[in-house]
């Protein structure tokens, strides 16, 4: 049985429609001459209240955008691929190794301050109420994390501004979200993910949904829908860790 996620009256889309509308819309590299290039993670989570978006706090101590909310991502190791490294960021900063197979496809690339072209990689899961409890963020890089359902994300509606990034003009979204201000380079991010889905709802399509099934590891406390989620120190030797070794996947939602 499946159940739509966002607003009462939109159609339902399956992840297998939204994969392939990511993998064929026109979507818009850049290459700009002196920006480097860096990759961020849009984690879809499934859970027991359905579908979820995963953020970020930045570090106050941070150069570049202080305490701002954010995607788990960095800039692109010599040759690495930007899948790759949108999943490597996600692992180190919040604890959440997911494996290739999660990843759905690519939004449009976005210019950022600091001087690089982010592109945004879209990956789903399933995660466990435990396991989102015991992820691990890394206090050099991120001072909290939260989650908030698909269906409030789909019924905001964002203020637009423009500004000049380096002589490039662009268009920020703004996204107001309990307290919280979702803006900049990831409002953007979230806004064209929001515009491929086209308003619709994630639905839980539980055959030949090829995704991770996250398992808890060793938290009895339960993570309720768009709440703050637990920050210690992660074990840089168990991020590293083989994903056989640490008893996560699950290639289909049970």
């Amino acid at each position: 049985m499946t159940q739509p996620l966002a607003r009462q009256g939109a159609p339902d889309i399956s992840v297998d429609t939204l994969t392939t509308r990511l993998q064929r819309r026109m979507r818009t590299p850049l290459r700009v001459p002196g920006f480097r290039s860096a990759a961020v993670l849009v984690p879809l989570l499934h859970t027991e209240q359905g579908w979820q978006v995963l953020f970020t706090v930045r570090a106050r101590h941070l150069r570049h955008h202080p305490g701002q909310i954010a995607f788990p991502g960095g800039k692109l190791e010599p040759h690495e691929p930007v899948q790759n490294a949108a999943l490597r960021e996600c692992a180190e900063e919040v604890g959440l190794t997911l494996p290739p197979h999660c990843v759905l496809g690519l939004l449009d690339d976005q210019l950022s301050p600091s001087g690089f072209v982010v592109t945004p990689v879209v990956a789903a899961c399933h995660i466990t109420e435990h396991r989102l409890a015991s992820l691990a963020l890394q206090p050099s890089e991120v001072d909290d994390a939260f989650i908030v359902s698909l269906a409030e994300l789909t019924a905001l509606a964002p203020r637009q501004e423009a500004r000049s990034v380096r002589g490039f003009t662009r268009i920020l979204h703004d996204y107001r979200w309990q307290q919280r201000r979702i803006w900049g380079l990831t409002g953007n991010v979230l806004a064209d993910m929001l515009e491929v889905l086209n308003t619709d709802s994630l639905v839980d399509v539980r055959s030949g949904f090829a995704c991770a099934s996250l398992e808890p590891h060793h938290s009895n406390s339960q993570a309720p829908n768009s709440q703050n989620l637990n920050k210690s120190n992660p074990d840089k030797s168990d991020l590293d860790t083989p994903r056989s070794a640490r008893s996560l996947p699950d290639r289909s939602l049970p």
